[in-house]
């Protein structure tokens, strides 16, 4: 693989002399102007190409647009390999999610599922329609009620009635701690991928662990490489209306926190590309004495 910017770099404004600069203000003029007949890139410029809603644009995958011309656009789009190693991330994390339930009721366990940062939920309350509700609860969270309104209508499409939606922050450890029943697994997609303060990933496998059940599993997902990182970061804006800047971690670095959070156990399940991985981390014992990282900031 090519040495891809890091993420300071990419905040950084290229020189305006700079040919990258001209090449990705061409793209910005292309996609903002023609590109926008496409229904998925409209979407991305209205809320974000990384918001929950442009995420279930993708997952849906049919091709939309205007004048003809919109609905083949948005089959490129669509079909990058980026939004292809989403759609897969979604089967793995599906897999992955099965396994860990039926694992349990194989051993005659009920099982309780806290989504720390769900969105919509797609993925999880699929699984739970899937499996059907023996045994089984389940906790959504989010920051954006908008989010957990379309959970909650998913759910009940699904007719669902095993699951509960609430407002919460992932990060808070008072809130993490306040978590009731425990959790046998505790699960974050795209969570981790968003967030580019490492100081409030690396303690959150420590407080993940010691609301987890003793034999409960954390599933998260990663993102350890992106063939487009560059355009992305200098072309398409986020979920706050700025760039769209992703920070890279490493599977090694990431497994080094999870060890350092007591997990002893990692498993992880990635696609062709090397861009996304389903990672289920489990067993030790929680961290023993306080938590001193303080409150998120």
């Amino acid at each position: 693989m090519k040495r891809l910017p890091t993420y300071e770099d990419l905040r950084r404004p290229l020189p305006p002399w700079h040919p990258k600069a001209w090449y990705f203000a061409a793209q910005s003029l292309m996609l903002r102007t023609i590109g926008r007949t496409a229904c998925g890139i409209d979407l991305g410029y209205r809320h974000g190409f990384n918001s929950g809603v442009m995420l279930d644009y993708v997952y849906e995958n049919r091709a939309r647009g205007r004048w003809g011309i919109g609905a083949c656009i948005d089959r490129g789009f669509l079909n990058a390999v980026g939004w292809r190693g989403i759609r897969l991330r979604k089967l793995h994390l599906k897999q992955v999610l099965r396994g860990a339930i039926e694992e349990r009721r194989a051993r005659g366990k009920a099982t309780h599922i806290v989504d720390l940062a769900a969105g919509g939920g797609r993925y999880l309350l699929e699984v739970l329609s899937e499996v059907g509700p023996g045994g089984i609860t389940a906790l959504l969270r989010d920051l954006r009620r908008e989010g957990l309104d379309e959970g909650r209508r998913r759910a009940e499409a699904l007719d669902l009635r095993n699951v509960r939606f609430e407002l919460g922050n992932a990060f808070d450890p008072a809130e993490l701690a306040a978590l009731s029943p425990q959790p046998d697994i505790v699960v974050t997609s795209g969570l981790y991928e968003i967030i580019p303060d490492d100081a409030l990933i690396r303690p959150h496998f420590g407080r993940v662990r010691r609301i987890l059940a003793p034999d409960g599993t954390f599933v998260f997902t990663a993102q350890p490489y992106h063939p487009q990182l560059e355009m992305i970061a200098r072309v398409l804006p986020g979920l706050d209306g700025g760039p769209w800047v992703m920070r890279l971690r490493s599977l090694e670095l990431l497994e080094r926190w999870a060890r350092e959070g007591c997990f002893t156990r990692w498993d992880a399940l990635g696609d062709p590309w090397g861009i996304f991985f389903v990672v289920a981390v489990s067993g030790g014992a929680a961290p023993v004495g306080p938590d001193l990282q303080g409150p998120p900031r």
